[in-house]
């Protein structure tokens, strides 16, 4: 699936020699990975210790026992400082200091930019499919689940990213495109924790028999969409707004800049 995305971004921004796009975000996502997972696995022993009781065994639990022992207050912890927020935030790092640390900046296409934030964002998810079918096995919801909900999450705030970072580009000031920067972490880490936070929630009912697993993969489903409003909904109306029009090919957009 984060080939098939990616071949779809290639294909609809028509980004002149992609390759260049492709290899450097590429090995971003796949260095995202390390300081994401180490934040992971100090965080996310902590938030367990601090609920124990994330995860009650006995079955046909109440909605509201469920609540009063913090398993969905766990669930927003576990989805944002858990996860969203370590992944996120080192996407975002190495996106933005590989994007404004290169020469002529101004002066690349913005639709290269985006495929590039896209990219580290599929890269990423590739390793983290990865890395989930190894430890847990190969099922059909997992394949459905990574395959359909997570991968496509990451990639529309891989989009998100690669969006800011193209106004960032422009921007004429400084303070500007670190409040581009700010602005567009926040947001995909706010997209992420939606979908997270749903797909722990919905586990969770599955687990004590209060949500079948057809009705659970609805409800993450409806959140993907949520999360993708959040992470490009903003950028695109900000890219109107600054630099003007869509974020589509055109002949003055479409030329070669080397990502070195």
């Amino acid at each position: 699936m984060p080939v098939a995305l990616g071949l779809l971004a290639i294909h609809f921004l028509r980004v002149r020699d992609p390759k260049d796009w492709i290899r450097t975000p590429a090995a971003l996502g796949l260095a995202a990975v390390i300081p994401a997972q180490v934040i992971e696995h100090w965080a996310w022993p902590a938030i367990k210790q601090a609920f124990p009781d994330i995860h009650p065994e006995a079955s046909g639990r109440a909605l509201a026992a469920l609540w009063s022992d913090h398993a969905f207050s766990t669930s927003i912890l576990l989805g944002s400082v858990g996860t969203a927020l370590p992944e996120e935030f080192a996407m975002a790092c190495l996106f933005f200091g590989w994007l404004l640390t290169r020469k002529r900046v101004e002066r690349m296409p913005v639709t290269g930019i985006i495929l590039a934030g896209s990219v580290v964002a599929l890269s990423f998810a590739a390793f983290e499919n990865i890395y989930f079918l190894s430890r847990v096995g190969l099922s059909a919801e997992l394949v459905v689940i990574r395959s359909f909900l997570s991968t496509p999450g990451h990639f529309a705030t891989g989009l998100g990213l690669g969006i800011v970072g193209a106004i960032a580009t422009r921007a004429e000031q400084r303070p500007w495109t670190d409040l581009w920067i700010i602005g567009a972490t926040a947001l995909a880490v706010l997209s992420h924790t939606v979908y997270d936070v749903a797909a722990m929630s919905a586990a969770t009912l599955e687990h004590q028999g209060l949500l079948s697993n057809t009705l659970g993969l609805v409800l993450v489903a409806i959140a993907l969409l949520a999360s993708a409003a959040i992470a490009l909904v903003p950028s695109l109306t900000c890219y109107r707004r600054t630099i003007g029009g869509w974020p589509v090919p055109s002949h003055s957009s479409a030329g070669h800049e080397p990502s070195g």
